[in-house]
């Protein structure tokens, strides 16, 4: 799969999660306006809610060298949960919007792929190795239940 948008995990709230920059976002659905208002519009008529739906940093940015008169700027940068940024992508009501919101759904996917660990059921070898996972599971229980079995009673 081809990176499209870069996905960063960012503290949103007490939650570590995957969040899309807005400018990356806005760059790719090559959105008519100028990404402050847009973003600002949208976070207003959606009911964005900071620290739960996203998160904004300011970085410094490089002057433009060409002009000798240029100052660096402070830019606000918007972190977007990947479902604010589904969301957006939708909105946009173009065929962008849509490869960006199938993207989304595909990183979160892998995501949750990795996470949980598929056991392929019809192996029996697999089946085996989980059947003795478990049964290990079910000794170390009971060897816990006999060492407190006497202090319960005692006591």
């Amino acid at each position: 799969m081809n990176t499209l948008i870069e996905i960063k995990e960012q503290v949103i709230g007490q939650d570590i999660v995957q969040t899309v920059n807005a400018r990356d976002l806005h760059a790719f659905l090559e959105a008519k306006r100028d990404f402050s208002n847009w973003i600002k519009d949208r976070i207003s008529k959606y009911n964005f809610i900071e620290g739960q739906d996203f998160i904004k940093t300011q970085d410094l940015r490089s002057p433009n060298l060409a002009n000798a008169k240029s100052r660096a700027v402070m830019a606000i940068n918007y972190y977007l949960t990947l479902d604010r940024a589904k969301e957006l992508s939708m909105l946009e009501n173009n065929q962008k919007g849509r490869e960006a919101r199938l993207y989304f759904i595909e990183c979160e996917k892998r995501v949750k792929q990795a996470i949980t660990p598929q056991i392929d059921y019809s192996s029996p070898k697999a089946m085996i190795g989980f059947l003795n996972y478990l049964q290990g599971q079910i000794d170390q229980k009971d060897t816990i239940i006999e060492d407190l079995t006497p202090k319960a009673i005692g006591s």
